[in-house]
């Protein structure tokens, strides 16, 4: 049942799986959607219920889809996908980075900053705090948030951030807030 349903996944994901007997096409085929991958992860959980990549690709799929949708009524329900499989995704496997960043970023669109940023803080920067990718995280998160005690905290991650362009965001910041 568990190769059968990653034949699913592989399917869904590349268009083809391993094992493939017939022509290699340059285009692989692939999903078209996270509609259509979330009914394929559908059945693919009825054979086996463990596998947790593909509940994170539909959740990557539908945030995709949401950055491009041409409606709010597509916009929403593909984040009502992102957020149903993200969180499926972490429950399956809570300590996958991935998993993780798909639920923060389905909490973050979907309006919901501040338990994203609870989720971030207690989940995985206290858990990993070594990891200078969780901290750039946690800074980009709290400058998504409304409250001015966010982007001070923003500004106090600085030490552990790497990437050029949040260090000068929040260099900015960090002056205009002062001393």
């Amino acid at each position: 049942k568990a190769s059968v349903a990653q034949r699913m996944y592989r399917k869904a994901k590349f268009g083809f799986f391993l094992g493939h007997k017939g022509p290699v096409l340059k285009e692989t085929p692939g999903v078209k959607g996270s509609q259509e991958a979330a009914a394929m992860a559908y059945h693919a959980a009825q054979l086996y219920p463990e596998n947790y990549y593909f509940p994170s690709y539909v959740a990557s799929r539908a945030l995709a889809d949401a950055a491009v949708a041409s409606s709010s009524t597509g916009y929403s329900d593909s984040l009502k996908r992102a957020m149903h499989f993200s969180h499926l995704a972490v429950s399956l496997n809570p300590t996958g980075e991935e998993a993780r960043m798909l639920y923060v970023h389905s909490l973050a669109e979907s309006g919901r900053v501040d338990e994203a940023i609870e989720y971030w803080e207690t989940q995985v920067v206290e858990r990993e705090f070594w990891n200078e990718s969780n901290h750039e995280m946690l800074a980009r998160l709290y400058l998504r948030s409304s409250s001015p005690e966010h982007l001070k905290k923003a500004v106090g991650e600085m030490p552990f951030i790497r990437d050029a362009g949040l260090r000068k965001e929040l260099a900015g910041i960090r002056t205009i807030l002062g001393p």
